[in-house]
């Protein structure tokens, strides 16, 4: 997978690969910045930042909340 995955109790590790399927979140004050797509090879030497994941609600409680939603539709697998 060419995003940093952790399980419970593990470190982060970027692992380079080719995207398979990618799948953003989106609606009302939800922005998804990347130049990522399906089929881009992230190189072992890359960024590891492939993609910035931006959420604006009138306050705080609601972006929290925007964000664990959109967290939970966001999708990188290779």
């Amino acid at each position: 997978m060419p995003h940093q995955r952790r399980r419970s109790g593990e470190e982060l590790s970027p692992t380079p690969g080719t995207i398979s399927h990618f799948r953003v979140p989106g609606g009302f004050g939800v922005r998804f910045d990347s130049h990522v797509h399906e089929g881009y090879h992230v190189s072992p030497y890359y960024d590891s930042l492939i993609g910035k994941l931006i959420v604006h609600q009138p306050t705080r409680q609601e972006a929290i909340a925007c964000m664990k939603r959109a967290l939970s539709e966001l999708h990188i697998e290779a």
